[in-house]
């Protein structure tokens, strides 16, 4: 009588093995589906930089309204409803995100990034903001962006955001929110906005930075560690080889002992 060749203990190590291939070679294809998106990314930056100035209106084609593009707007500020985007930070220092929506005709806005400020204790939000004459018309410059960058939240913590909308808090001049959505926004103040938002990079009567980062476009980067989570698998894929070999071998001497 022959013994059982493939022990409990050999069999789990092999499905280990084939697991750990497996998800190696998924990381792999993943790597390389985010260098894709990354330079479809760095595509799009390109051909935006290289189109005109582009003037913001309730007229302007939704399909002109590239990201990154370079565009202006002119109108006057309702600095009433700015709104103030936090944990943000710049060069590690956690601060706010001003955003203040620009009437660009009779009824039509677009909501501005005006720029950084540090948190302070105390707080000193007022000696940040812009000084601009709200009944002057104002022409602002900056890059197209179709939305505000999310941050992670946990789901309790995205049910309180929902619930606490966009007013104001106690002491507090403009609302303060983590994430923010120009559609909800518009919907909150009942009345429209252009379907993109505007970060400003000219200069302003005031103390923000406009330092603006792009998304990390270093898809090389991320080919790279396909290429080491590839190499990977195919080592794992080499020890299952010699692994069944040894169990093979193993069983053709339980069959013909000396």
């Amino acid at each position: 009588m022959s013994k059982i060749f493939l022990s409990k203990s050999d069999f789990l190590a092999l499905i280990f093995l084939f697991l750990i291939t497996l998800g190696m070679i998924f990381l792999g294809f993943w790597q390389l589906d985010r260098a894709n998106e990354r330079r479809s990314i760095l595509e799009k930056i390109d051909i935006a930089n290289n189109l005109n100035t582009i003037i913001l209106s309730e007229y302007t084609p939704y399909e002109q309204l590239n990201p990154w593009r370079n565009a202006k707007a002119t109108g006057r500020w309702l600095l009433n409803k700015s709104i103030l985007i936090e944990n943000r930070n710049y060069k590690g220092i956690p601060g706010y995100w001003l955003g203040t929506p620009l009437l660009i005709d009779e009824k039509y806005s677009i909501f501005v990034l005006r720029g950084w400020f540090p948190r302070t204790i105390p707080d000193k939000t007022e000696s940040f903001l812009p000084t601009n004459n709200l009944d002057v018309e104002i022409t602002i410059k900056g890059k197209i962006v179709l939305n505000v960058p999310r941050l992670f939240e946990l789901p309790f913590n995205k049910s309180k955001e929902e619930s606490k909308s966009f007013v104001s808090e106690k002491n507090k001049i403009f609302p303060i929110l983590q994430n923010f959505e120009i559609k909800d926004y518009s919907e909150f103040l009942g009345m429209p906005f252009l379907p993109v938002i505007l970060q400003q990079t000219s200069e302003d009567k005031d103390l923000l930075i406009r330092d603006w980062n792009l998304p990390s476009t270093n898809f090389h980067k991320n080919i790279g560690y396909a290429i080491q989570w590839f190499s990977l698998a195919f080592v794992s894929f080499i020890f299952f080889i010699i692994f069944m070999k040894k169990i093979k071998d193993t069983r053709y001497k339980s069959f013909f002992p000396k």
